[in-house]
This record gives C-alpha cells, sequence and structure tokens, in this order.
C-alpha cells in the first residue's frame, strides 16, 4: 500500500497555509496522472515535503554548524573572574531575569 504525504496538517502547524496545501495536492494528482498512464509500472511510496518544511531543513543544517558554546566568550568571561574584575550588576540581572521569566 503506497504512502502518500501531501504536507503538514494544520492542527500540527498551527497555519492554514492554503497555498501549500493546493500545491500538495496538484503535485499529488499529477502523480497519480503519470502513474495511471505507465503500464506496468509498481507504485512507490512517496513524500512531497512544503517549501516550509524544505525552509526548517535547511536552517536545522546551518544551525548544525554553529557552536552550543561560544567559546571566545566563555574564555574571556573565565578570565575577568581570576583576575577579580568581573563586575555583576545585580539589577541588571534581576531585569533580565523577569523578563526571562514572562516571555515564558
Amino acid at each position: 500500500m503506497p504512502i502518500e504525504i501531501s504536507g503538514l496538517p494544520t492542527a500540527l502547524t498551527g497555519k492554514n497555509n492554503e497555498s501549500d496545501i493546493e500545491r500538495a495536492r496538484s503535485n499529488s494528482n499529477d502523480l497519480n496522472k503519470h502513474q495511471s498512464e505507465t503500464t506496468g509500472s509498481t507504485k512507490a511510496d512517496t513524500i512531497f515535503i512544503t517549501e516550509t518544511a524544505a525552509q526548517l531543513q535547511a536552517m536545522e543544517t546551518k544551525l548544525a554548524e554553529v557552536p552550543a558554546v561560544d567559546l571566545v566568550r566563555v574564555k574571556d568571561i573565565q578570565q575577568l573572574l581570576e583576575s577579580g574584575k568581573y563586575e555583576i550588576n545585580a539589577d541588571k540581572l534581576a531585569d533580565n531575569l523577569l523578563r526571562f521569566e514572562t516571555q515564558l
């Protein structure tokens, strides 16, 4: 039994991107038409990736190339801590913590 994936369900994306849905349906119809015109061919599993999914894959690839930790910044802060020159602004720290918590 063939598996045809023509796009992400709107329940998962939270968006109603009608152009992606219509493009996927059109691609599916074209494939079905081609398969019915071709005699003796076996049906294969088909996956259609929406433009949004392709963009997401490209971003994931780029993100994988970025280091998880900025080692230069870590070394700079480590040197400041060791020399006793690192100053902590408690008010700024508290403001940033509150802003972070309210964004969750």
